[in-house]
């Protein structure tokens, strides 16, 4: 019995872990020190990610404070846009490198809303994940939900503009989360019956 309560209580501490985000500053409210945040209800672009915790970038990460545009943040008080300044030809990319599990699923989250109703996309890279994302919806965020396979212990995930150089407006990104896919509840389930069966057994035992 011992070692099944053991079993359970293991199961039970990796599925809190397994929710845990793997990813660092997924809402990007944190900035190192030195760096300021975007003043409330403007923006601020930062070459390069350099002062946003966790982040890197290919040309700017352009943070927006919520409010601006009349877009509130999907999670705390701001949230990025990809893809902003038509003088910059290559590609906005906005990428951070987590440990992961190796060759282990994992689930992606993530909210996106556009800014206009103009055409553009943007693709998600992680593991074995490359997804091309034409999203138009204006006025509202949508939850974006994957599952991907790690393919080593340390993972780059990307979020990639599809519009370089043609125009200024592109996607809102916020509340990014990646965990590890839990050990299924079923399995939990099951060793907690077995756990009660071997209780009502030893209970008996004793009674008799």
């Amino acid at each position: 019995m011992n070692k099944l309560i053991i079993i359970c209580l293991t199961l039970g501490i990796a599925s809190l872990q397994a929710n845990a985000s793997l990813i660092t500053n997924g809402s990007f409210e944190e900035f190192e020190a030195g760096t300021m945040p975007p003043a409330p209800g403007g923006f601020d672009a930062y070459p390069n990610g350099d002062g946003i915790l966790g982040w890197t970038g290919v040309n700017s990460i352009e943070i927006h404070a919520s409010g601006l545009l009349g877009v509130i943040s999907q999670q705390g008080e701001f949230h990025i846009e990809l893809n902003a300044d038509p003088a910059q030809q290559d590609p906005f990319r906005v990428e951070q490198q987590f440990h992961t599990w190796e060759y282990e699923l994992h689930k992606l989250s993530f909210w996106a809303r556009k800014r206009d109703s103009g055409d553009g996309v943007f693709s998600v890279q992680v593991g074995d994940l490359d997804e091309t994302i034409s999203s138009h919806i204006v006025g509202e965020w949508t939850l974006f939900e994957f599952v991907f396979n790690s393919t080593a212990s340390s993972q780059v995930l990307a979020f990639i503009s599809g519009q370089a150089g043609n125009d200024t407006t592109g996607h809102f990104i916020d509340n990014i989360h990646i965990s590890k896919v839990p050990v299924p509840g079923a399995i939990v389930l099951m060793l907690g019956g077995l756990l009660g069966l071997s209780a009502f057994r030893r209970k008996s035992t004793t009674a008799a």
